[in-house]
């Protein structure tokens, strides 16, 4: 990793502090795909992640994902390792 590319931690960090200056929830799930890893989803109020759109029959075309995905991630550390 470039010394000037931030971690995945601190990248989920400012994805988390964007989405609470403008009132929306942030909300990860497991991804689907062969490479597995983490799917972010930046949901504004009012709408919900339901376990259909969770779920393993989710697909990356639906409305929902394309609407509301915002990032994927290998791993997503639970500290930074910039």
């Amino acid at each position: 990793m470039s010394e000037l590319t931030l971690c995945n931690f601190c990248s989920m960090q400012n994805i988390k502090n964007r989405a609470k200056a403008k009132g929306h929830q942030v909300v990860t799930r497991k991804s689907t795909s062969q490479l597995g890893g983490v799917n972010v989803f930046v949901l504004p109020p009012g709408v919900e992640m339901t376990k259909d759109v969770a779920g393993i029959e989710a697909d990356d075309d639906d409305d929902f994902t394309k609407k509301y995905f915002t990032s994927w991630f290998m791993v997503l550390t639970d500290h930074c390792v910039c």
